[in-house]
């Protein structure tokens, strides 16, 4: 992870200083969360739920705010000029019409979530055991342990990656605000503060302060509710 503070163009020393806050809290998260796998024998059910619940959510929880807050600090996205229509392709020889041979690839790269996840149900956590119902065609036990952990490595990469270089995923963000602006009926919000207050109650009140005031200058950028049609 990089020491360097996160490139802003806010004039406002609280947001930046709130951000710097963020920087600092997600990436010791992420320092905690390398170093219990580390030194685990083996990345158990409990100790996936232990490190989703007390790391991992609010770590991501934090960054997706920060992000939301450094995007509202970016140029407005230029609007793209109309595209000319395609040209109708030539008549193509019937061995050029044949499908490509399907190939070995490179994985894509994870992405990071700028949503919520959704509220859990009945203390239950995201990959936790009861999330996924027993089958009777299951893969062995070792099998199921290791797309559970690759799931969760790519999971984690995301987060390591936004944390390492927040602007262009806000620059994103930035832009795809700006195309949902006139969708009607608008889009859900991206942050539940139902999620920022499972998230922040195991921690002190100082990182559960920093937390909550993610969230409120988060809100803050979020496009304002349209009137109610009273007609």
């Amino acid at each position: 992870m990089t020491d360097a503070p996160l490139p802003l163009q806010s004039p406002d020393d609280a947001a930046d200083a709130l951000l710097g806050s963020a920087r600092v809290f997600v990436e010791g998260l992420i320092r905690i969360i390398r170093t219990r796998m580390d030194g685990a024998a083996r990345f158990t059910a409990r100790l996936r739920r232990h490190i989703l619940a007390d790391f991992l959510l609010p770590a991501e929880a934090a960054l997706r705010r920060a992000v939301m807050i450094i995007a509202a600090t970016l140029p407005e996205p230029e609007a793209k000029p109309p595209t000319a229509p395609p040209r109708p392709a030539a008549t193509a020889s019937p061995a050029s019409q044949q499908p490509p041979k399907p190939g070995p690839h490179a994985p894509s790269r994870p992405t990071f979530r700028m949503t919520d996840p959704a509220p859990r149900k009945t203390g239950s956590l995201p990959f936790a055991a009861a999330a996924f119902p027993a089958r009777t065609d299951a893969p062995p036990r070792h099998t199921s342990e290791a797309r559970t952990l690759a799931r969760f490595l790519r999971r984690l990469e995301a987060l390591e990656r936004a944390a390492a270089n927040p602007v262009p995923l806000a620059a994103r963000w930035r832009r795809l605000q700006a195309r949902r602006a006139a969708e009607v009926p608008p889009p859900a919000d991206p942050i539940d503060t139902f999620h920022i207050l499972e998230v922040m109650a195991p921690f002190p009140s100082g990182l559960s302060g920093l937390l909550w005031q993610l969230n409120e200058a988060a809100i803050r950028t979020l496009p304002p509710l349209p009137a109610p049609n009273t007609s």
